[in-house]
C-alpha cells in the first residue's frame, strides 16, 4: 500500500520529506538511520512512500504525517476567508 491515488503522491511526499529533512540538517543516511530503514529513493519520487516509512519519517522528524502527505488539506487562506463571514450575515439579514 501506498498513499495517494495519483501519480503525483510519491513524488510531492518525497520533496516534503527532503524539504523537512534539511531544514533540519540531516542528511539522508542520518534520517534513514533514525526511521530505522535503508537509505531510499523516496525522495526522489523512485521509489513509493508506503505508510509506515512515511509515518516513521514524520517520527523522525518530530512533524505531522499530514505535513509530509499533504493531507488533510489545509487552506492558507481559510482564516481570512472565515472572519468576513459574520459581517456578510450581517449584511444580508439586515
Amino acid at each position: 500500500m501506498t498513499y495517494g491515488h495519483d501519480d503525483d503522491a510519491a513524488p510531492r511526499i518525497g520533496r516534503n520529506i527532503a524539504r523537512a529533512r534539511k531544514a533540519r540538517g540531516l542528511t539522508q543516511l542520518q534520517l534513514a538511520q533514525r526511521i530505522p530503514c535503508s537509505k531510499s529513493l523516496v525522495e526522489r519520487g523512485h521509489q513509493p512512500a508506503t505508510p509506515s516509512f512515511t509515518a516513521g519519517a514524520a517520527r523522525a522528524l518530530n512533524i505531522r504525517l499530514g505535513h509530509l502527505t499533504g493531507q488533510p488539506y489545509e487552506d492558507p487562506h481559510r482564516g481570512r476567508v472565515h472572519v468576513t463571514i459574520p459581517d456578510i450575515q450581517r449584511s444580508m439579514l439586515s
